[in-house]
C-alpha cells in the first residue's frame, strides 16, 4: 500500500474518528482507483485522470451512488495530501460529485414488522437471539455496525437503556421498550449460554465468536425470506421503519434525530416526507372523497 494512502487512513482513524467499516469503505474506493491508474502514482494525477474514471465507473454500468461514494472519497483523499504536503495543487478541487435522484427509503408496515419478529421461536437460543436481535433493529432504530459492536457492558437492562457507539464513534444512549427488554432478558438468560460465548459481544454466532455485519446481514435475509415478503428488505429498512413509525406516531423530530444519532437535522426530514407519502397513500386508498366514483347508471 502507499505511504500516502496509509497516512490518509491513519488521519481517518485518530483524527476523525471514522469508524472501522467507514475506513474501509474509503480504502476500497481508493484501491480501486488505483487500479484504473494501472502503475501510475497517486501523487502525479491531474483532473482528467479523475474524470477518466468516474466515466469508467459508470461505462461499467455501475450506480450513480457508488460513482458519487468514490468521488467523495477521492475528494477527501486529495484534500489530505494537499494539507499535508505531498502535492502541490489538488487536482479533485473542482470535480463534481454526480447528483443522486433521492429516493424514498423502503418501509415496512406495522403488521409486517410483527409478523417478522414474532415469527421467531421462543423455544431455541437460536430463536430468541435472533429474536432479540430484531427487537434492536426496529425497538432501537440501530445501524447493522452499531448492533455488531454491542457488547454486554453496553447494556442497562434495569434502566432500560444501550449505549450505543454510531458514525464518527459518537455515542448516544437509546432506551429500549418491553419488547425489546423482555427479547434481551431471554436471550441473556436461556439463549447466549448456549453459543459457549468466547467474546463478549452481545450477539454471537454458533461458534461463540461475536456475529460481524456480514453475519448478521445474512440472517436477516433468511429471516425475511421466511417470513414469506417477497420484496427488498435489509436489516436497515428496520430503522426506516422505526424512524418512520415514530414520527407517524406523533414525536418530535429531533426526539428523533437524537434517537438515531444523527448529526443533521436534514438527514431525518426523509422521515417526515416518507410519513407524508404513507398518509396520502392510505387516504387515497380509503377516504370515499379523495377518488372519483364509478356510478353505474
Amino acid at each position: 500500500m502507499a505511504e500516502e494512502l496509509k497516512a490518509f487512513l491513519n488521519y481517518l482513524l485518530l483524527e476523525r474518528n471514522y469508524s472501522p467499516n467507514t475506513i474501509a469503505a474509503y480504502e476500497r474506493d481508493i484501491l480501486d482507483f488505483q487500479e484504473f491508474l494501472q502503475g501510475k502514482s497517486f501523487l502525479s494525477v491531474n483532473e482528467v485522470d479523475l474524470k477518466q474514471f468516474l466515466v469508467d465507473i459508470l461505462r461499467k454500468n455501475r450506480s450513480r451512488r457508488t460513482a458519487a461514494r468514490k468521488m467523495v472519497a477521492l475528494r477527501s483523499f486529495y484534500r489530505f495530501l494537499k494539507r499535508c504536503g505531498f502535492i502541490k495543487e489538488n487536482p479533485a478541487l473542482s470535480l463534481e460529485i454526480p447528483k443522486i435522484p433521492k429516493t424514498l427509503p423502503e418501509v415496512l408496515t406495522v403488521d409486517e414488522v410483527f409478523k417478522v419478529i414474532e415469527g421467531q421461536e421462543n423455544s431455541t437460543p437460536t430463536g430468541l437471539r435472533n429474536r432479540a436481535l430484531l427487537e434492536l433493529f426496529y425497538g432501537a432504530g440501530l445501524r447493522i455496525g452499531e448492533i455488531a459492536g454491542l457488547t454486554l457492558n453496553d447494556l442497562d437492562l434495569t434502566q432500560g437503556y444501550v449505549r450505543v457507539t454510531g458514525k464518527g464513534r459518537r455515542q448516544r444512549i437509546v432506551p429500549l421498550g418491553k419488547y425489546a427488554l423482555d427479547s434481551l432478558k431471554l436471550y441473556l438468560e436461556a439463549g447466549r449460554p448456549a453459543f459457549k460465548p468466547k467474546s463478549e459481544k452481545l450477539f454471537l454466532n454458533q461458534q461463540g465468536a461475536g456475529l460481524t455485519v456480514r453475519g448478521i446481514r445474512y440472517l436477516i435475509s433468511q429471516i425475511v425470506k421466511k417470513a414469506g415478503l417477497n420484496r427488498k428488505i435489509t436489516p436497515h429498512t428496520f430503522r426506516h421503519s422505526y424512524a418512520t413509525h415514530l414520527l407517524e406516531g406523533g414525536a418530535d423530530i429531533r426526539a428523533v434525530q437524537e434517537l438515531l444519532g444523527h448529526k443533521r437535522l436534514s438527514t431525518t426530514e426523509i422521515y417526515t416526507h416518507l410519513s407524508k407519502e404513507r398518509l396520502r397513500e392510505v387516504y387515497l386508498r380509503t377516504h370515499p372523497r379523495s377518488r372519483e366514483e364509478k356510478n353505474d347508471v
